[in-house]
This record gives structure tokens, sequence and C-alpha cells, in this order.
């Protein structure tokens, strides 16, 4: 499961390592896990489904696992100090190294997951107010499940809200149809998906209080970090990736929906945030308009990191049919694109129409 997720980061103080010594055989390296987790920038790392996986597909497997190949790329630039460890070690040595930093993203998680869970009440005016217990949240919850409700529902139809209350089957929930809590204000611009889109104000306060510090989230001063310094204030962190962007929006699902336990999904049941997040990443990276790309980080690294921003420097159901709203996003760009080209198809007809009856005069 992910964690949380930023690039571009600048490395401020060197690492705390707490490793077992690297013993003779694969099988002693592999029996040697540490006691404590390791303490590097890696917190903020957003790791594939096992780290040991990362470890291995070095440059020979990179055919095979691109992406867990580009994963080992971004966590060399956060812990350089890996390769020379994993060098070091030798066959096998990848282990004790994965089990640490995955100790470090689980507890990293858990903390997250708690913490939101119990200080989005403060984020938000919920009518009627946040209960303490999470089987009352959701969509038995009307403001819970306002912002739960996926875009292709009318959460005002008390037919979709009873059905919704009671995860009838006809009702897709699941991943690939994605919550208004995703876009600001919970407004959804049918003509324009992209606009307000990951840019809604439960998830810029949930990065707040993961990357900053409680008291960020609550403080009308973005700056203020109380008396212990935040996560992104210890590791140098200046900018924002979609990776923490959608784990932000995950914590804040989590929080507002009824389920108990945080996991996966599919195989454990529940919400599949794994599918959720993988989705939304890929999108937002791969699919999503460049220029509407370039506006979000830059929005998101203005809201968070306003001392280091530079505007020029940035410009429970599970789905299995039907549209995503990825794919209604971009069907909707690529008509976009359609008609300015047809359009600038009909221009440049008219041009050569005014060329030839210019020409037709000279004659």
């Amino acid at each position: 499961m992910p964690s949380p997720a930023t690039s571009n980061l600048t490395r401020t103080q060197t690492p705390t390592v707490t490793l077992p010594p690297s013993g003779p055989t694969h099988q002693e390296r592999a029996q040697n896990a540490p006691s404590s987790p390791v303490i590097v920038p890696g917190r903020v790392f957003g790791a594939a489904d096992n780290d040991d996986d990362i470890f291995d597909c070095g440059p020979s497997r990179v055919t095979r696992q691109q992406r867990h190949h580009a994963l080992y790329a971004e966590l060399l630039e956060l812990a350089p100090w890996i390769r020379d460890e994993l060098r070091r070690r030798g066959p096998g040595g990848s282990v004790p190294i994965a089990r640490a930093l995955e100790d470090g993203r689980k507890a990293a998680r858990a903390d997250d997951i708690s913490g939101v869970k119990r200080c989005i009440q403060d984020w938000h005016d919920f009518v009627p107010a946040l209960p303490l217990k999470k089987n009352m949240r959701g969509f038995r919850h009307e403001e819970c499940g306002r912002l739960l409700c996926p875009t292709i529902y009318d959460w005002t139809d008390p037919v979709v809200k009873e059905g919704l209350a009671k995860k009838d089957r006809k009702y897709d929930t699941g991943s690939r149809n994605w919550p208004v809590l995703l876009w600001r204000d919970e407004a959804v611009d049918e003509t324009d998906l992209h606009i307000g889109f990951m840019k809604n104000e439960l998830m810029v306060k949930a990065a707040l209080h993961v990357f900053r510090g409680p008291s960020a989230a609550t403080s009308e001063d973005t700056l203020s970090c109380g008396k212990r310094k935040g996560i992104a204030a210890i590791h140098g962190v200046t900018k924002i990736s979609s990776g923490a962007i959608v784990y932000c929006a995950m914590l804040v699902h989590f929080a507002l929906s009824s389920q108990n336990i945080f996991g996966a999904g599919n195989t454990t049941g529940g919400f599949a945030y794994r599918a959720f997040y993988q989705e939304l990443v890929q999108y937002i990276d791969t699919q999503m308009p460049r220029d509407s790309y370039a506006e979000l980080l830059a929005w998101w690294n203005s809201r968070l990191f306003p001392e280091a921003f530079d505007e020029d420097d940035d410009v429970e159901n599970t789905s299995q049919g039907g549209i995503s709203m990825a794919a209604r996003m971009l069907a909707q760009r690529q008509v976009h694109v359609g008609l300015r080209v047809v359009e600038m198809g009909q221009q440049r007809k008219q041009g050569r129409h005014a060329v030839s009856n210019a020409l037709d005069l000279v004659r």
C-alpha cells in the first residue's frame, strides 16, 4: 500500500540508519530483520507493494519491472547510500533493508490514518456532528455520504441515499467512480471535469496535517507548525508530487468512510484503496493534460509550501464495469482537442479561399 510520496526533495540531513550487520550467508541476512525502522527521508517515499521487489529490480529487470525500477531510482534520489549498502551486503542483502523501510512506512501510514481520522472533524463543518464511531460515518451520515458520493449519482435524491446507505449493488461506489470530495467545493463541472479537480480543502488540510504538522491544518497561517517541526521541514521537502496529493485524498476518504480497518481492498473486502490510489496517480501522471498537470502541482505547492513556492518555477462495491471517471475525463479532453482541430481546419480552408479570391482579383 502507498505511503506519503513527494518528489523534488532537497536533502538537508544525513540519514540515521539502524540495520543489522551483514552476515556471511544469504540465510543469515534474510533472518536478520532490524529491530527498529530505517529513519531516512524515505518516510516520504511512495513505495510499491513490497520494498524487497524494488531492490531486486535493478537495471537487469527493467523490462519486466519498469514500475519498480522507476521507484528504485526515486528511492536512490532520497537515500543514495542504499546502493552502496546493497553492494556491500551482496546477494540477499536487500531483505533487511526492505524490511526496515517497510516497518517505517507502515508506522508512518498508521500515524497519518489515525491523525486524520481524529482531526478531520476540526477541518470542516459537519452537520450533523461527525460521530466518533466509524460505523456511523460513511453513507449513513448525511455530510460524509455527500462527500463520498460518486459523481455519477445525485446525493439529493432520497432513493440514491437509501441505496448507498444499504449498499445496494446497483450503486457502484468502487475505485473507478471517483467521489465528489476530489473536487473543489464538491462542485463537478460536467463541461470541463478538470475544473477544481484534486483541489478539495479537506485534502489540503490532510496534507498540511501530514507534512507540516497538526497545528498547520487548523491555523490560518500555513507556516504555523507549532512547537514541533513537521516531516516536510525535517527532511527539507519543498515540493509535492501527484502521489502525495492522492495519498491525502485516500486518507480523507478513509476518515469519512464507515470502514473500520484500512486495507488494500479486493481480497480483504472494503473499499479498494490500492486501486483508487494507482488509478488516480496514473491518470494525473500520464493522461491529464500537461497544462492542467503543471497548474495542479503549482497550486498545491503554493498552498503547502508558500515560503518556497515560485510561480515562475511551476507553471465499498467493487468497480467491475461501466465507464470510469478517468475515461470520461480523457474522452472529454479528446473531444475538446478534436473541436480545436476542426476549427483550425475550417480556418485554414477559409484562408485558402481568401488567398484564391485575392489571386483572382490580381489576375
